[in-house]
């Protein structure tokens, strides 16, 4: 800073005091949980203020006066944290990790990225954050967010194709691999109640009105041998309204937000590195 801006030393300890906090709180940081060894953890990602901290004494005093230290993980900035979960056991929040070090980080966590491994699994991790995490702002949640044709017309043989539901990792080994721009930007609109769009370029009840009506096009009665479930737009819907029923449950609702997999792992078309597949 002092090189920067040679008369930075010569302002009031305030001043330099409050600067400091914001550089250290400006950016956004996104990581996940790796267990490396038994009863050891480390988070993976982005920790812009890693640096800032190292810069002198007075910035390592307005780390520890701005963000929350969460022992054996590190210090966090919980308003712009991006944590990727992907599972409870090893590698998402983790039975391995130390209980209070788990506790901790799942008490002050306020924004995450669910990407599971599949339905249940999904439900699972939300319900588990229903329960630990009371300070959640906002969800993504990583699924085969199918997108119907924008079309009243039935069509007997597309309206019942059943597509591959890519429950993929986003990323394979840090969520820096993924372009987290338009994520985190949609999140800042939505805490000031801005119009939020990620899935499809559509907010959720827009999604919602969409595939709603995928769901009437349907024929009554039904073609032999089908049943509602059948249709893929009929069970994301079903499986949306069970994701907001979950969120439902918080005295403050965290704001929902959807994106597929494909659209999360926008960064590996640009850097080549092939997307991994779950084992099933």
């Amino acid at each position: 800073m002092a090189t920067d801006f040679p008369l930075f030393p010569s302002l009031p300890p305030e001043l330099r005091l409050h600067i400091w906090r914001l550089a250290l709180t400006s950016s956004w940081s996104c990581t996940t949980r790796k267990c490396i060894r038994y009863q050891q953890d480390a988070t993976i990602g982005a920790h812009p203020h890693n640096s800032i901290s190292q810069s002198c004494t007075e910035a390592r005093q307005a780390l520890t006066q701005t963000l929350t230290k969460i022992d054996r993980l590190g210090w966090f900035n919980f308003p712009r944290h991006l944590l990727f979960l992907q599972r409870l056991g090893a590698g998402g929040l983790g039975r391995r990790c130390p209980v209070e070090a788990r506790r901790a980080l799942s008490r002050n966590v306020q924004h995450i990225v669910v990407n599971a491994h599949g339905k249940l699994q999904m439900y699972s991790i939300l319900e588990y954050l229903h329960k630990a995490s009371p300070k959640l702002k906002s969800v993504v949640v990583v699924g085969p967010w199918f997108l119907p044709e924008d079309t009243d017309v039935y069509d007997s043989v597309r309206d019942w194709i059943a597509p591959y539901e890519d429950w993929g990792e986003v990323f394979l080994d840090s969520p820096m691999e993924v372009y987290l721009d338009v994520l985190t930007n949609a999140i800042e609109r939505g805490e000031g109640d801005g119009d939020c769009r990620l899935a499809h370029g559509l907010s959720v009840e827009q999604y919602k009105a969409r595939l709603d009506k995928a769901v009437r096009r349907l024929p009554v009665p039904l073609p032999d041998g089908l049943r509602p479930i059948d249709n893929v737009y009929w069970r994301t819907r079903r499986m949306l309204d069970k994701v907001e029923s979950i969120l439902q449950k918080y005295s403050t609702p965290p704001r929902l937000y959807l994106q597929t997999a494909e659209q999360m792992r926008v960064s590996r078309k640009q850097t080549g590195k092939r997307p991994s597949k779950r084992k099933r």
